[in-house]
């Protein structure tokens, strides 16, 4: 199986030895690691990564070409909304072709670099960053939470996902019962209150739920036209229901030290890392953490 090829053979680079959100288990848990294959001339947006994380990118062919906003860097300066011209885009060679020179003529910050094939780079959470592949590509990418950027991490969590956070509260209390302490306190000087925001989640989800089945339901009636079992149509449901939840538990890897080339879907909250390909606010170091792939 070439999945658990590549997972066997992944490892983190010995300069990023945390992964606090591992302690919650795979289930669940917000998309993290990624295999980055990407053709010339592709890449990404420019974004900052989900939850404030931060990020390695370890690279094994070809050539990427990164620039980096500062995090303060207001959301429409970084996305150069404020010097696109009729027909521009915000592709990736866009940005690097037109946006990137108008934004220097205003005098905005920034900092460019190429990342050569065994090189790794770290990206401290909340940095902008745009990647462009000057090559055909391969690359290896995490993004984690730990010691030096867990507070960071764990404000941002509780807010955007809220059902995961308690459970990650919760294997905390188990595993590093000091780290729980430290959310708990953050809460409190916060006044912060998890149950209630908890409780709003659940009840949007059971909202959201209840309209999707509505929907379906009066499309399953229309089609039936005379006869129409609800009582059966429900169970079906029911049915495909918990099916997929089975089916889904044997996406998940097993190990927090593993990689996986599949992106893991919350099943509380959405979430969206487009990329993950972790850029750096400095320096390249050079070719730890071997995996084969990438994505960007």
């Amino acid at each position: 199986d070439v999945r658990e090829q590549l997972l066997h053979e992944y490892r983190v680079p010995r300069f990023f030895p945390d992964d606090y959100m591992a302690l919650s288990g795979e289930d669940g848990r917000p998309p993290y690691r990624w295999i980055a294959v990407g053709p010339k001339r592709s890449g990404t947006v420019m974004h900052q990564d989900p939850l404030n994380t931060s990020a390695w990118n370890t690279l094994l062919s070809g050539r990427k070409r990164w620039v980096l906003l500062r995090p303060d860097t207001p959301k429409h300066i970084a996305k150069a909304k404020h010097v696109m011209k009729e027909g521009d885009d915000d592709e990736a060679v866009n940005v690097f072709l037109d946006l990137l020179p108008r934004l220097r003529e205003q005098g905005v910050k920034m900092a460019e670099f190429v990342q050569y094939p065994g090189e790794t780079i770290f990206l401290p959470g909340g940095w902008w960053h745009c990647v462009i592949n000057i090559d055909d590509t391969v690359a290896v990418t995490q993004n984690y939470a730990g010691r030096h950027n867990f507070p960071f991490i764990w404000r941002s969590a509780r807010t955007e996902r809220p059902c995961w956070s308690q459970r990650w509260m919760k294997a905390m209390g188990v595993k590093i019962p000091e780290l729980a302490e430290q959310a708990r306190r953050m809460n409190e000087e916060d006044k912060f209150e998890m149950d209630v925001l908890l409780r709003k989640n659940v009840e949007r989800r059971v909202l959201r739920r209840k309209r999707r089945e509505g929907r379906a339901l009066r499309k399953a009636k229309r089609r039936a036209r005379s006869s129409f079992n609800e009582e059966a149509w429900r169970q079906k449901r029911l049915d495909e229901a918990s099916s997929a939840s089975d089916s889904n538990s044997t996406v998940s890897t097993s190990s927090s030290s593993q990689a996986s080339s599949s992106v893991q879907e919350s099943s509380d909250e959405t979430s969206s890392d487009e990329e993950a390909a972790p850029a750096a606010a400095g320096a390249a170091a050079a070719g730890e953490g071997s995996a084969p792939g990438a994505r960007e």
